[in-house]
């Protein structure tokens, strides 16, 4: 299974969609045509919604284009900045401080049963900023068990797709910004509301496609140990 495959699927067509919603919500001329005119010259009057809502769909696409091969540049490192990945914490890097204090909510882990078979684990957890990378590093050892199993490069996918949805957000907001200032883009409240939108939206359903993807690797290896 190629885990990457969304960018040529979901990828692209979240990209067209986020594009498509700019074009209508700032492209209004489309919707105040009074075709009621008594000598209205019909030829003119298409010509005049036509060429503006052509032109919108190729900026639309250029900009399309730019995402992508933006995108295609950022490291790990960046995207987690974009996702503010330092103010919410991967979930692998607190998972066992949660199956320590019984904070997780699902039905598929036992705690009990998490708290044993991973016992050595919590009583190592360090202190301090060290915690974090220490607990990542042990999930990852575990995930690294499973990486093949399909509920797990399912749920890693979803991540991934959601993750880049965000920064690809935030790659738009930016291409638009140069856009205005060079004066191929109308400047427009609405866009920076439905690109401040989406980037919410994108950013909640990272952080719980995330925490899914964790608790996926727990509960798999959980499952393994009752074979």
């Amino acid at each position: 299974m190629n885990i990457k495959d969304y960018r040529d699927k979901e990828l692209k067509s979240y990209v067209i969609g986020i594009n498509l919603l700019l074009v209508l919500f700032n492209y209004n001329y489309l919707f105040e045509v009074d075709f009621s005119k008594e000598n209205l010259d019909v030829i003119i009057q298409i010509e005049s919604v036509v060429l503006p809502l052509l032109e919108a769909i190729a900026v639309s696409s250029v900009v399309g284009v730019f995402v992508f091969i933006l995108d295609s540049l950022y490291n790990t490192r960046i995207k987690e900045a974009i996702t503010l990945a330092k103010f919410f914490k991967k979930p692998g890097m607190t998972i066992f401080t949660e199956i320590k204090q019984g904070n997780i909510n699902d039905y598929r882990i036992n705690l009990k049963k998490a708290a044993t078979k991973y016992k050595n684990i919590i009583e190592n957890i360090p202190t301090g900023d060290a915690k974090y990378n220490y607990e990542n590093s042990e999930w990852y050892k575990i995930y690294n068990k499973h990486e093949s199993s399909e509920k797990i490069l399912v749920s890693q996918r979803d991540y991934l797709l959601c993750r880049d949805m965000c920064t690809a957000t935030v790659t738009e907001a930016i291409i638009i910004i140069v856009g205005m200032i060079m004066g191929l883009v109308p400047k427009a409240w609405s866009i920076f509301i439905v690109l401040l939108i989406m980037y919410i939206l994108t950013l909640i359903a990272t952080h719980n496609k995330a925490d899914r993807f964790c608790k996926n690797v727990i509960a798999q290896d959980l499952s393994k140990s009752d074979d």
